[in-house]
Parts: structure tokens; sequence; C-alpha cells
């Protein structure tokens, strides 16, 4: 699968593994705390290192974040926030992936994401059970 946002691409591999590359002043790429710009594709070590192992099975690229859906159906983000289209809270610029936090569904079961879509500033997911979940700019009730 690949993604592209308004000055980078991602591409998820069959195995689950993320590269990013392209323009990351505002933290899209996800590689680093410092690395701003990256001319090749480069692998995304946050979801794969020794500390944890996350196979991404879904992405989608904001005009300038990054989102990325996890086995299990969790959702992470990255990238600029102004406008809370990374579903984290305030925040300005976020550098490396962050978990979303999703409260449980009614029957008190963690929600499962298989797909989701981001935008200029504001973001949608879908769940396996199909409940349609948005946030950030623009988006109201």
């Amino acid at each position: 699968m690949i993604a592209c946002g308004e000055s980078h691409s991602m591409v998820m591999t069959d195995k689950g593994y993320l590269y990013t590359w392209g323009r990351g002043y505002e933290g899209q790429l996800g590689l680093s705390e410092t690395i701003e710009v990256a001319a090749t594709p480069t692998f995304v070590k946050f979801f794969h290192n020794k500390d944890r192992i996350l196979n991404v099975t879904y992405i989608a690229a904001g005009s300038f974040y990054s989102l990325a859906i996890v086995d299990g159906g969790q959702m992470y983000a990255w990238g600029e926030a102004r406008m809370g289209q990374l579903g984290i809270g305030k925040a300005q610029i976020v550098k490396l992936p962050s978990r979303v936090s999703f409260p449980p569904d009614e029957n008190g079961q963690a929600i499962r994401l298989k797909s989701c879509s981001a935008g200029f500033g504001h973001t949608a997911a879908l769940s396996d059970r199909g409940d349609l979940y948005s946030w950030g700019f623009g988006i109201y009730g």
C-alpha cells in the first residue's frame, strides 16, 4: 500500500514494514526527533524495534501528517497536529508515532480499526464493526 501527503510519501510492505520519505518538517516522516527530510524511502523503526513489533496493516497520509493502523486495530498518528487531526490532544507537532486512544464501545470492548483516511486537517477511521469515527478541523458532533 502507498499513501502520499502534500510533500511526503509512505509505503507499507507485505510484511507490515513502513517506509517514509520526502519533506518532514512537521514530523510526518516519523523517523526521529531530528530528521526533517529523507530523499529515499527510510524504514520507520518505531514499529519494529527491540521493545515492540507492530505490523502495519493500513496507512494514510494527510497534508502534513501520517496515520498507521497496526495488527489488533490500534491507530498511530504523527506530524502536524494544530487542527486536532492526530486525535491525541492539543499538540503542535508530533515527530514520532503516537497511539490514538479510543474509549471502549458500548459493550466495553476495545475499538479495532480496519481503515482510515487523512485530509488536510481532519481524519476519519472505520472500525471492524462498521462504526465511523472522525475528528479534526471542521468536524462537528
